[in-house]
């Protein structure tokens, strides 16, 4: 029967909090559509049982490995992107024909808004990527892959091993984004499949949106925290400030090695907006972290 739902991904343990939280933080804005999890080979039995223990539909993934080729792999570590290596899995969304249409929210992503309306959005609507720098600037036209709408077809799955396969020499590094947007080369000019920012925003960015793009915290629905270390990793009674302090000076790197001004902007004032976000981020973890012990 042709349904609807959110899906994420857990391709490694490490992120099953994010997931919980993920869960929670759409039951929260009291959306109608379920969150399913799509798990890798990598993901223990037990960890799937957390995820059902609480409510949480899983799905095993029955298509054959997106074989990563090793140069993909050495390229993406040399160039400290080796977390890439761990997107594809994504891809493998596209095989779930058992769904009319799904909602992708990559499970490092924070809901604050109910956004059930994008399930009446056409098939591949995301949110510009707008390389380099805050995802504000118009250098860049490509889309992001953190939150798509999706309308399974196995047909895809194929494209994308093709793709990864011919890959290699045409970007710095690559990961699942990179393989869709190879995938989709006129996506950039069908602006009836670019979403809001409000649906994709950077955590890092929450400064520069607010003060140098005049954005309002109230109006964003979808929180995405994009730096490797992961909120949830940070569990000292200091993790606010720990947490803030490890974006920022993540994103002073980024400025020094790009000279990017957005970058410096995105340190704007004294985080606030940062620091108002993460609190209400966790909370939820706390909520939810103590049920997976249970």
């Amino acid at each position: 029967m042709n349904k609807k739902a959110f899906i994420t991904v857990l391709s490694t343990e490490e992120y099953i909090d994010g997931v919980l939280a993920l869960d929670a933080s759409l039951k929260k804005v009291n959306s109608k559509y379920p969150l399913c999890v799509l798990l890798s080979n990598a993901i223990s039995e037990e960890t799937e049982n957390i995820l059902k223990k609480i409510s949480i539909s899983t799905i095993r993934n029955n298509q054959a490995q997106m074989l990563i080729p090793k140069e993909i792999i050495n390229k993406n570590i040399s160039t400290e992107k080796e977390r890439w290596n761990y997107t594809f899995e994504k891809l493998n969304i596209f095989s779930l024909t058992e769904f009319e249409k799904l909602v992708f929210l990559d499970s490092d992503i924070f809901v604050t808004k109910n956004i059930d309306e994008l399930f009446g959005k056409s098939n591949m609507s995301a949110v510009i990527d707008k390389h380099y720098g805050p995802n504000i600037t118009s250098r860049w036209m490509e889309l992001t892959s953190g939150v798509m709408v999706i309308e399974p077809n196995k047909k895809q799955i194929n494209e994308f091993k093709k793709i990864i396969q011919t890959i290699l020499n045409k970007r710095e590094s690559i990961g699942d984004q990179d393989i869709l947007q190879e995938a989709y080369p006129e996506w950039k000019n069908n602006t009836q499949l670019h979403l809001q920012n409000k649906y994709n925003i950077f955590f890092p960015y929450i400064e520069y949106y607010v003060h140098m793009q005049e954005h309002n915290i109230d109006d964003f629905h979808v929180i995405h925290f994009i730096y490797p270390k992961k909120p949830w990793v940070f569990q000292s009674e200091n993790r606010v400030n720990e947490y803030i302090q490890y974006v920022n000076d993540f994103t002073k790197k980024d400025y020094e090695k790009t000279g990017i001004e957005e970058f410096k902007d995105a340190l704007y004032g004294n985080s606030e907006n940062l620091r108002t976000i993460i609190k209400e981020y966790y909370k939820v973890l706390d909520e939810v972290i103590p049920k997976k012990n249970d």
